[in-house]
C-alpha cells in the first residue's frame, strides 16, 4: 500500500476477506435453534475467562494467509496471536465485542489497524473496521476532513460507553464533569464499534475506565484522529500508539468537548 498499485491490490484484498467473512456468518447464522447456533459459533473461555469464538480465529487466520502476503515487512499482530508489538505492523481484533456476538448483538466489529509506524499521522497508515451483522462499514478511504475547531454549544452532547461501565463507577465519573447537565451517555458494546461510529459522525466522544489492548483501540483511534478527533489518556493527547495496553482515564473526542471534561479525570 505504499503506492497506488499496492493500494489497490490491498482493498481488493480486504473485498475479498469480507466476503469470506460474511459467508461464515450467513453460515453461522442459518442456524434453526440457539442450540445449533451456538454450536456452530464453537464457544470457549479464555484463561481471562473472556470468550472466543470459531470465528475469532478463523478471521484472524484469513488475514494471517491472505492478507500478510502483500505486506511481507509487517509484523503480525492478533488478539488471537499476540507476539511482541514490533512496527510495521498489523493491528487485528478479529471480533471485538465477542460477547455480544455469541448473544447475536449486532454491537461488534473487525478491526484491523496497517500501521506503518505508531504515529497517527502517518500517511501511510491505515484502518478498517466492519459490523458484519449490520454492514457498517468505515474505512480510511471515508475520511472527510473537517475543522478541528467546531462550534460545539450543543445543549447536549452524546457519548458512548460500554454496556459494563455503564453500570458501574463510569457515571460517578462523569457526574464530577465541568458540564455535566449537557453530557448524555449511553451504553454500546464493543469499543472499536464505539470508536468507528464516532469518526462517522453518531457520537461526540466516547469514555472507558477499563484498560484497552492496542487491538481494541488501534483501527478507531486512526479513523477518529484522520477526522480530527483525538485520543486522551489521563488527560493527555496522544499522537502515537506504541504500548500494546493503554490504562484509563481514556476519552475520544475534539479538542472543543475536552474542554467540558475535568483533566484529572480525562
Amino acid at each position: 500500500m505504499l503506492n497506488s498499485l499496492d493500494k489497490n491490490q490491498f482493498q481488493n484484498k480486504l473485498k475479498n476477506i469480507k466476503a469470506q467473512i460474511n459467508q461464515e456468518i450467513l453460515e453461522i447464522f442459518s442456524a434453526n435453534n440457539d442450540k445449533e447456533f451456538q454450536s456452530k459459533l464453537k464457544s470457549s473461555l479464555k484463561e481471562d475467562k473472556s470468550i472466543v469464538t470459531y470465528m475469532d480465529q478463523l478471521i484472524s487466520d484469513i488475514f494471517k494467509k491472505d492478507f500478510m502476503p502483500i505486506i511481507p515487512h509487517f509484523n503480525f499482530y492478533s488478539e488471537e496471536e499476540q507476539c511482541s508489538l514490533k512496527f510495521p505492523a498489523l493491528i487485528i481484533d478479529p471480533i471485538d465485542g465477542t460477547k455480544e456476538f455469541s448473544k447475536a448483538i449486532p454491537e461488534c466489529c473487525v478491526s484491523v489497524g496497517i500501521f506503518n509506524s505508531p504515529d497517527l499521522e502517518d500517511p501511510q497508515n491505515y484502518a478498517w473496521i466492519y459490523n458484519p451483522l449490520t454492514g457498517f462499514e468505515l474505512s480510511s478511504d471515508d475520511v472527510i476532513k473537517s475543522p478541528v475547531n467546531l462550534d460545539y454549544h450543543k445543549n447536549i452532547l452524546s457519548g458512548l460507553v460500554s454496556s459494563t461501565e455503564w453500570s458501574e463507577s463510569v457515571l460517578d465519573t462523569l457526574s464530577k464533569q465541568k458540564e455535566v447537565e449537557k453530557l448524555q451517555l449511553l451504553p454500546l458494546g464493543s469499543i472499536a464499534f464505539k470508536l468507528a461510529l464516532l469518526a462517522s459522525g453518531g457520537a461526540d466522544y466516547v469514555i472507558s475506565q477499563k484498560p484497552k489492548n492496542i487491538w481494541d483501540i488501534a483501527a478507531g483511534t486512526l479513523l477518529c484522529f484522520q477526522r480530527g478527533i483525538y485520543f486522551y489518556n489521563k488527560g493527555k493527547k496522544l499522537t502515537s500508539l506504541s504500548k500494546e495496553m493503554y490504562y484509563p482515564d481514556l476519552l475520544w473526542c475534539r479538542e472543543n468537548i475536552k474542554n467540558y471534561f475535568n483533566t484529572q479525570n480525562y
